[in-house]
């Protein structure tokens, strides 16, 4: 009997082994899977249709004066290869925004490895070995400022990508909440800047002129980061509703029933005539989360179109309600279906 007894005991130890293997091995093959985008080495550029790297930033003076900015670079591969920057520094002291663009033939990156380095007009976006560099320059502005990373990078969909249905797929990864210093310079006046920034990159066979959509970057004082996005075509039919809450290491899907934004207002651009959804209520029960989001300035378009052909909005926002913080909303492709 005891001899017996021990043999089942036996048998129930090996079961377990073999389980815990077996639960290993899937495991293993589920992280390999994961690995859709792959770092250092998808920071350079790819062939793909479309990509671009963008940067959003707040940032302070030792006496509190406080500037925003945006800096994005789009590469667009079709019958030719076209690199367009994007800049806009906003004063928040006055409320003055100030913009600038560039375009060129090419990719100034082109070769780069484990990297990116666009270098055009005494403009400046690079990162290599964890450093990024932004510089840029107009009659109204200057900055120059150093980047290093902050949280682990958040790959959003868990995997990096996103399903766009018949508008294709998209790489996306962030890092979410990047420490900056520099120098920053408005209107003939220097300072020395500090602060956080967020960082995109994304990528895909999609075409981004054929859709809109709208983007969330929430940088939460208790720590949370949270991207949200609402994807539509251009007959304003809903695409994709997905998001990444991110805290410490920890990084949580959102699906369409997880989350809602529900529009408060609208304003409308008196130089393109587009009408814009303007401050949001943006819930997430899960995580009793119940803000309101809204802009510092609602005059935050950016028309774009001498270089990229759209215009767009882009504007630093603040979070009051359940939670306090900072962060950055994108309306992007209003121009197609204005009557949104």
């Amino acid at each position: 009997m005891s001899e017996k007894i021990n043999n089942n005991n036996l048998l129930w130890v090996r079961l377990a082994v073999l389980l815990v293997m077996v639960s290993a091995s899937l495991f293993n093959v589920q992280a390999y899977q994961a690995k859709l985008v792959q770092l250092p080495a998808d920071d350079a550029p790819h062939d793909l249709q479309t990509e671009w790297w963008y940067y959003n930033g707040h940032l302070r003076t030792d006496t509190g004066k406080y500037f925003s900015f945006h800096y994005v670079v789009f590469l667009e591969n079709s019958l030719l290869t076209l690199t367009a920057m994007h800049v806009s520094v906003t004063d928040h002291q006055s409320g003055r925004r100030y913009t600038e663009q560039l375009r060129t033939g090419g990719n100034p990156s082109v070769g780069t490895i484990d990297s990116f380095n666009f270098v055009f007009g005494g403009w400046e976006m690079s990162r290599s070995e964890g450093q990024d560099v932004l510089r840029a320059q107009s009659t109204d502005f200057m900055f120059d400022l150093s980047l290093t990373d902050g949280v682990p990078t958040t790959f959003h969909g868990g995997t990096g990508l996103l399903d766009f249905d018949k508008a294709g797929t998209s790489y996306y990864y962030s890092r979410t909440r990047m420490p900056v210093k520099g120098t920053m310079k408005v209107n003939g006046r220097q300072f020395s800047v500090s602060g956080v920034s967020w960082f995109d990159h994304q990528w895909g066979d999609f075409q981004a002129s054929q859709l809109s959509w709208d983007w969330f970057a929430l940088q939460l004082d208790d720590g949370s980061d949270i991207m949200l996005y609402v994807l539509r075509d251009a007959e304003g039919k809903s695409l994709l509703s997905s998001g990444t809450f991110s805290k410490n290491e920890f990084a949580i899907n959102l699906t369409d029933a997880d989350f809602d934004t529900e529009p408060l207002s609208s304003w409308t651009s008196k130089n393109t005539a587009i009408t814009y959804p303007m401050g949001w209520r943006v819930t997430i029960p899960a995580h009793g989360i119940d803000v309101k989001v809204l802009p510092w300035h609602q005059e935050s378009e950016f028309d774009g179109r001498m270089t990229t052909h759209n215009a767009y909005w882009e504007g630093a926002i603040n979070v009051r309600g359940s939670h306090r913080g900072k962060g950055f909303v994108e309306l992007a492709g209003y121009s197609l279906k204005p009557e949104r």
